[in-house]
């Protein structure tokens, strides 16, 4: 895959996979950003070595795969890298994605990055793209939200972990059905603690927003329809927030639908229930999003994976 494009003022940009031969010109591309770019892009102010932006150009040769962007004042000028995007292949099937645009080049070229290593993802059958994101970086977080990204727990506090699928318009469920899944449905996200000390596997969506919602569009939503159990936190004074709950209940009637205090008729209670508290006043919501949730499991899979001895 190349492209390219001619710039008014005569630059010429072209966006290809990314080699061995762009090493040094990588070197030149983090050399430029500040300290606090680079923060922003690794968690750290420390720049790359060159054994790291070595793995980057040939991550095709593991699995994963890496598109360069290259810009030269003329047509006579030579190349140099504005942008790289690469994922490295995890054990679940997703990618690992990373990527870093020169400053004066992120208004646009960020986004079509990005939008060209999913594409690229999808071709080669990686379900998922996932990356640590700085919460601090809220361009990056902003533009992956764009593409319908949903949150996973996060691994260190001052960072959020999105994923986000390579076809539809969400992710799907990242590795194997071996916990509960459990799909919360908020703006404000949250719930992180609730997954590790229930040993849940979570996934957070922010809802209706800028990207389509396939339940709010009469489609089955791949994360909704694998979960054990949806939490719908409603944002007070939008309607979309009860329509998203009726479209959960027509689209995925078999999984627990559970929302935070007054909402909608949610029909059948033997799949739905009003959470007794809050949804963040602690253990008695979790106890029981925990409880449809390990029902749901155990009737879809018979197993849950709660321990070793208990798999068939």
């Amino acid at each position: 895959m190349s492209r390219g494009l001619v710039l008014p003022g005569g630059q010429r940009v072209t966006l290809r996979p990314v080699q061995a031969d762009d090493i040094d010109g990588l070197v030149g591309l983090h050399h430029g950003l500040t300290l606090d770019e680079m923060y922003h892009r690794s968690f750290s102010t420390r720049r790359p070595d060159r054994a790291f932006l070595e793995k980057v150009a040939t991550a095709g040769e593991r699995g994963g795969h890496g598109l360069v962007a290259t810009v030269a004042e003329s047509r006579w000028d030579p190349q140099r890298p504005i942008g790289v995007a690469a994922y490295e292949l995890l054990g679940n099937g997703d990618g690992e994605l990373a990527m870093v645009v020169a400053p004066e080049w992120r208004s646009w070229l960020g986004r079509l990055l990005l939008h060209a290593i999913v594409e690229s993802a999808a071709e080669r059958g990686v379900p998922n793209l996932q990356s640590d994101v700085p919460s601090r970086n809220q361009p990056m977080v902003a533009l992956m939200r764009s593409l319908g990204c949903a949150f996973m727990p996060p691994v260190e506090p001052w960072s959020v972990r999105v994923v986000v699928g390579t076809r539809g318009l969400t992710a799907t469920w990242p590795g194997p059905h071996d916990r509960p899944r459990v799909l919360v449905e908020s703006p404000a996200g949250g719930w992180h603690a609730a997954a590790d000390n229930a040993g849940w596997q979570l996934l957070t969506c922010p809802g209706p927003g800028e990207r389509p919602c396939p339940a709010l569009a009469g489609q089955p939503c791949p994360l909704a329809a694998a979960a054990d159990a949806v939490v719908v936190v409603p944002t007070a004074g939008d309607d979309r927030w009860g329509d998203l709950i009726a479209a959960h209940r027509a689209q995925h009637p078999g999984v627990a639908l559970c929302t935070d205090g007054p909402a909608p008729d949610i029909g059948d209670a033997s799949h739905a229930l009003v959470l007794p508290v809050p949804v963040h006043a602690g253990r008695a919501a979790v106890a029981e999003v925990d409880r449809v949730a390990r029902a749901h499991a155990r009737r879809t899979d018979g197993w849950l994976g709660d321990t070793p001895d208990e798999a068939p």
